[in-house]
């Protein structure tokens, strides 16, 4: 059996580089996808991280955020805002954002591409 042209790490990194460059344009759905498709294959913290950062960006994906920001942290994320983010999704999760009742302003503008 030969080895695949591109290793599972190899194409996991292209997928995190296309989705920093989605997020660059603030196209976070097609962003949150990609980085989900990596963490599958290749589920390192740094991964998890930045995955756990765009789902924050809506109240419908804050358990999500709050899950991958954890697991991060777990496995040594080098990040050191991460603890401060994690306790922040915390908060708007405890607060009650994620029942959308409470979205205002800007964020009502993110639910929208779901």
């Amino acid at each position: 059996a030969s080895e695949p042209a591109v290793t599972r790490s190899e194409e996991a990194q292209r997928l995190v580089d296309k989705a920093r460059s989605l997020a660059a344009a603030e196209q976070y759905h097609a962003a949150i996808e990609l980085l989900r498709e990596a963490v599958r294959t290749t589920p390192k913290a740094d991964y998890l991280a930045l995955l756990g950062l765009f789902e924050a960006r809506n109240p419908r994906w804050l358990h999500h955020a709050e899950e991958h920001l954890r697991r991060a942290i777990a496995q040594g994320a080098k990040d050191v805002s991460l603890p401060a983010a994690l306790a922040e999704v915390r908060r708007r999760i405890e607060s009650g954002e994620t029942t959308g009742s409470s979205a205002s302003g800007g964020d009502s503008q993110e639910v929208e591409f779901l």
